[in-house]
């Protein structure tokens, strides 16, 4: 079996541009080049050619919850085939929806990065900040909420999408605590007033 060089991996970086059946297609035919047959090999090499949102994607998956190539293609499939979208951008910024499984990190990654390609970028911020906000899940605009002390919507756009990033890495942080310690965790219960999508 021969040594693969990084530059010779094909990278995902969880882009809606990025076709997930393509690159798993290339990274298949990398494996039987270097004959890397084995599910475990697959496996190694699969994680070293993920990038970006897609890399944090990978490190939120449950621990043992994949356990073979064809597990690890299901979920990767069932993650970034339904974001595909190869066609015109100039619509989709108003179509946008959080996942349940994607973190607000990668959701605000997602909506700038279709919102630069759209015919939009000239919006007001109020209408920016609107249908960012209509996108995400109800539990995380809650939260929002709170982290604002207040109603979210009345935060500058970008220190909306920085409250988001804060938000996703703490998450981040207290899951590795909790494998380490999950007896040390204290519980809080705070209530704050604010918008809620409905109200959007």
């Amino acid at each position: 079996m021969k040594n693969i060089l990084p530059s010779s991996l094909p990278n995902f970086h969880g882009k809606s541009t990025e076709d997930p059946n393509t690159f798993l297609f290339e990274f298949d035919i990398l494996c039987r080049s270097y004959n890397y047959v084995t599910d475990a090999q697959k496996l190694k090499l699969f994680l070293a050619t993920l990038k970006d949102s897609a890399l944090r994607w990978f490190m939120g998956v449950e621990e043992h919850s994949i356990v073979s190539w064809d597990g690890m293609r299901g979920a990767f499939l069932k993650k970034y085939q339904d974001c595909y979208k190869p066609k015109d951008f100039s619509n989709n910024i108003f179509k946008m929806q959080q996942h349940n499984d994607e973190s607000l990190e990668d959701y605000v990654e997602c909506f700038l990065y279709i919102l630069q390609k759209s015919k939009y970028t000239n919006l007001q911020e109020d209408a920016i900040k609107t249908t960012f906000l209509w996108g995400i899940l109800d539990e995380y605009v809650k939260t929002l909420n709170l982290m604002a002390a207040g109603d979210v919507s009345h935060k500058p756009f970008a220190e909306i999408c920085e409250l988001c990033k804060k938000y996703s890495r703490s998450r981040v942080k207290t899951v590795k605590s909790v494998m380490i310690d999950p007896f040390s965790r204290t519980s809080r219960v705070v209530d704050s007033s604010g918008v809620t999508r409905v109200e959007l």
